[in-house]
């Protein structure tokens, strides 16, 4: 559909994101995707762009599959019921977690990897 930044908008918002922190796309890039823009506004005067969802809002259980879908076609309030300790059981028998050291976290969270002691 005209005008449908769907998938474009994230992949200019990851190319913004990166300038924010350095990173120098190709200015012929940065050029075309504004062409881009200019082709597909709906409104000729400046601007007017949509977002087109592709799927229907849905709940999902723990291992990702689908309980409950709202219909794409109509509003709808969806909900589903979860046992909390069949899942906490669960997720603790998958051990994702068993093995985790947060002590050692640290130089993650610095700019340069160091110790962040200093």
């Amino acid at each position: 559909e005209r005008g449908d930044l769907s998938v474009t908008g994230w992949q200019l918002m990851a190319l913004h994101t990166g300038r924010a922190v350095g990173f120098k796309p190709p200015r012929r890039t940065l050029r075309l995707a504004s062409r881009f823009l200019d082709d597909v506004q709906t409104d000729r005067e400046g601007g007017l762009y949509t977002y087109q969802p592709r799927g229907s809002s849905f709940i999902a259980d723990q291992t990702g599959a689908r309980l409950v879908e709202a219909p794409r076609d109509q509003p709808a309030v969806i909900a589903a019921t979860f046992d909390l300790e069949v899942l906490r059981a669960q997720r603790a028998s998958w051990g994702l977690f068993r093995d985790r050291r947060p002590d050692l976290y640290g130089p993650l969270m610095t700019s340069d990897g160091g110790s962040g002691l200093d």
